[in-house]
């Protein structure tokens, strides 16, 4: 952090006949009236935790109280007092009878007595300590408030003895503590005192310390004491206690006075008094600066930006304006102007919604020259060039200076808009307006140095050749190109003999350079594609050239896996064994052509798969797998005739693949099998009666082979030496049964359970008591074996009392008005489908 007092005033005394003095009081306000009503007084202001410390907490004299003040010859109006005696003894005129008497005695302060201490290398005692604190949140980035110093020990004690004063503030987030109460621009931290700010002219024992800040002193060698509006020797002028803070974080202001005792020994007389001013205690503003304008000389550039900023909370409400309007999206602590107008801006805390922090600025913006001097100059070998730096602009604005540099240096005696230049180098034009606007330009003169090469003469092989330049010193994209040909390109590419050359320009420089080209036949040499011997390891290679005619003289040599093979220098070789083989055929213009074959044994196989059995299948594909040769440079013949690498099915039968790699074969079969899905319906769940066989009967509903194979299951076992399309069963439970036609596997499963009337007989009674045990009379067997059936029941005066058709087991001992019947014997008559009726006696009990 910084730490800055700045000089407020200086204020000339003039002597009056009666003086006018200041007025105390200590009972007007309270402590924390003080600080908030009287220091602060600002709805801005985020205080709490007052606190004070002074002679009456000790019941000695109070040394904290408010004054007001209409003497002109003292620069506060009213405000806040803390003094090291008792401060009803504070107003003038000076007699320091009344104010130097000792008599106080009260405690000092820990932190001002260390503090001092350590800064003068002192070990003094500092008694008599008037405190006040205060927590509070500034809502921008600085505070201040005024003050002045007085003593009574000014004069006489000036030159070694002060009481000391401090202005602690703590940054409660961080812990730093600073003291705002310094003497200005001093090195170092140098404490407000009477040994630090002295005028020579009271004690000629002791040089002046800062003597600017020294008002007055009342005196033989000051002013009459009789004029003093405080009843002190002297006092400082009007000072600022100043300070950046961080906004928004929690401090603590601690304003302390201590009289100072040498040594161990208090000495508690010569007072001395701190006066704050009232309402002056500043947390900040939004401050903008001073207006930018043409009048003030410090407006912008037209070109320029303008960045006005502020520093405030995270939580406050930024408002921009332009003109009086709301400049809209415009919220953050930066505003970027680059248009003349009144700037304004609004700060509001919402942990002080009644503070509104504001300020203006005007800004103008003067116009710059728009020099341009134009790109850099290329010389070929005389240098000369008239630079122009006149402003493309000049009329708009009013007048312009010109200064020339070279190299950075001033070319003295250079101030028109134009300037000859006959040497190479950096040149730089500054063109200066009438209102300060500086502008520049810089552009070099180079002279060019390039060179062209288009390389060696040189005896082609090739039936074209492409003739590229070599460009040193440039871009070979900034020059232009003119060959011999008449072509312009960069490059050019020939197919005849001659003498080619290039023009090249590059700032109206021109190089030049040629080439001789010959033209030789190239060696056309073809081994044909790589050879794959099948079984017998033997293969003539033929190096002959197809153009041998137009070459003359040509000589061979053959290469095995990269070896010279010594003696064969033959356009053919026979070969024998697998492996790579090269040859280099030379012409006798040393015309070079290569090519290269390899010779391996064709070693792949053919697989069709499995025989397949298709359940159910339309069609089928056949892919083969081949493997140890690429299939894309094979062959394919099928057994069908067609010749694709794989062929779709839609018949039984067996097929076959031939597949040719260079004149060797591998082949495979297949068979492929379309069969259907065995068809099985063992029937709905059906009941039965212990007694009865049932037979469950799998043929399938649909065409299947006579080899189909039956297996059965009895609650998932299988059921042994039963492999037939029938089965007879007697017992209740879930039956399975699997049929497998070569691989095509049908099922289904059936669950048989017994009647609840087991035996299948007609009961001889029933008993209707809801046990679960007889309480109907069950024929659903005969409902199942017979098919619908009819019931009568009669009692024993032979009438009906009940009757059912489609009768299963209704009866339950009611009549047919569903009332229950009484105990006793009754006839039944069970009539059937197609057979004789069944008719006997059966007894209801309950």
């Amino acid at each position: 952090m910084k730490n800055y007092l700045f000089f407020i005033t200086l204020l000339i005394f003039i002597p009056i006949t009666q003086a006018q003095v200041i007025t105390v009081s200590t009972t007007e306000f309270t402590p924390q009236q003080l600080i908030t009503d009287v220091l602060i007084d600002s709805p801005c202001a985020i205080v709490d935790n007052i606190t004070s410390q002074t002679g009456s907490d000790f019941g000695l004299a109070n040394g904290i109280g408010y004054f007001e003040n209409t003497n002109p010859n003292f620069p506060i109006d009213s405000g806040l007092i803390l003094a090291t005696g008792n401060v009803m003894q504070a107003p003038g005129p000076a007699n320091t009878a009344t104010w130097s008497n000792g008599g106080n005695g009260w405690a000092g302060d820990p932190q001002l007595q260390d503090y001092i201490n350590t800064i003068l290398g002192q070990n003094d005692t500092y008694s008599d300590a008037s405190i006040m604190e205060f927590d509070f949140t500034p809502l921008t980035d600085s505070i201040s408030f005024n003050f002045v110093f007085g003593s009574n020990e000014y004069g006489t004690f000036q030159c070694s003895y002060s009481d000391a004063f401090a202005f602690f503030l703590e940054d409660q987030v961080t812990g730093d503590i600073v003291n705002m109460a310094l003497v200005p621009n001093t090195p170092g931290e140098v404490p407000i005192s009477v040994t630090t700010i002295r005028d020579q002219a009271h004690n000629g024992s002791c040089n002046s310390e800062n003597p600017e800040f020294f008002e007055v002193f009342y005196g033989a060698s000051g002013q009459p004491t009789a004029n003093a509006p405080v009843n002190l020797r002297g006092h400082t002028v009007l000072m600022q206690a100043w300070q950046y803070v961080t906004p928004n974080n929690s401090y603590r202001m601690k304003l302390v006075i201590a009289d100072r005792g040498p040594g161990s020994t208090p000495d508690n007389t010569f007072d001395s008094a701190v006066f704050i001013e009232g309402g002056s205690f500043f947390i900040g503003s939004a401050d903008l600066g001073e207006d930018l304008t043409i009048a003030n000389g410090n407006a912008p550039c037209d070109d320029e930006e303008v960045i006005l900023s502020v520093s405030t909370s995270p939580d406050s409400i930024i408002t921009w304006f332009f003109n009086g309007d709301i400049i809209p999206d415009e919220n953050g602590p930066e505003l970027i102007v680059t248009q003349p107008g009144t700037y304004g801006v609004e700060i509001q805390n919402p942990d002080a919604p009644d503070c509104n922090i504001t300020d203006e600025i005007i800004i103008e913006f003067t116009i710059a020259p728009i020099v341009n001097l134009g790109d850099d100059i290329l010389v070929c070998d005389n240098v000369f060039a008239i630079l122009d730096a006149t402003p493309s602009n000049i009329n708009d604005l009013g007048g312009a200076t010109y200064e020339w540099l070279l190299n950075g240096e001033l070319i003295v005696g250079e101030n028109e808009p134009t300037l000859e230049v006959t040497e190479v180098g950096d040149y730089t034009a500054e063109v200066t307006t009438d209102l300060g606007c500086m502008r520049s330009d810089t552009v070099s003169v180079i002279i060019v140095d390039f060179t062209v090469d288009l390389g060696e003469d040189v005896t082609v092989c090739e039936s074209t050749f492409e003739i590229i330049p070599t460009i040193e010193g440039i871009d070979p994209a900034d020059a232009t190109y003119l060959w011999n040909t008449g072509e312009t390109t960069f490059s050019i590419t020939v197919s005849e003999p001659g003498n080619y050359s290039v023009e090249v320009t590059f700032s109206d420089c021109v190089e030049t350079d040629d080439i001789n080209l010959t033209f030789a036949p190239q060696p056309l040499v073809d081994l044909g594609g790589n050879v794959f011997f099948c079984d017998e390891l033997v293969a003539t290679l033929d190096a002959t050239p197809e153009n041998l005619n137009d070459l003359g003289s040509v000589s061979y040599e053959w290469f095995f896996n990269g070896d010279l093979i010594v003696g064969e220098n033959e356009a053919t070789l026979l070969v024998t064994e697998v492996g790579d083989y090269a040859v280099e055929v030379t012409s006798d213009l040393n015309c070079v052509a290569n090519d290269a074959v390899s010779v391996d044994v064709a070693n792949y196989t053919v697989d069709l798969g499995e025989d397949i059995i298709l359940c159910d299948g339309e069609s089928y594909e056949i892919i083969p797998v081949i493997e140890g040769i690429d299939p894309s440079l094979a062959t394919f013949l099928w057994s069908t005739g067609e010749t694709s690498f794989s062929i779709v099915v839609t018949d039984s039968g067996n097929y076959s693949l031939e597949v040719t790699y260079f004149n060797c074969v591998e082949s495979d079969s297949v068979s492929v099998n379309f069969r259907n899905i065995p068809e099985i319906n063992l029937g709905e769940n059906a009941s039965k009666c212990v007694q009865d066989i049932l037979t469950l009967n799998a043929t399938p509903s649909n065409e299947t082979s006579e080899n189909a194979t039956y297996t059965w299951f009895f609650n998932g076992g299988i059921i042994s030496e039963a492999n037939g399309p029938t089965l007879d069963i007697t017992d209740a439970g879930i039956y399975a049964v699997e049929v497998n036609d070569d691989g095509c596997i049908g099922e289904d499963d059936i669950v048989i359970s017994f009647y609840d009337n087991q035996n299948c007989i007609i009961t001889q009674g029933i008993s209707p008591n809801n046990d679960g045990l007889n309480d109907c009379f069950d024929l659903q067997f005969l409902n199942d074996q017979s098919g619908p059936l009819e019931l009568v029941i009669l009692n024993r005066h032979g009438r009906v009392v009940f009757e059912q058709s489609n009768y299963v087991d209704q009866w339950c001992g009611q009549s047919d008005d569903g009332e229950a019947l009484p105990v006793g014997n009754y006839f039944y008559v069970i009539k059937l489908q197609d057979e004789d009726p069944k008719t006997g006696y059966i007894y209801l009990n309950k």
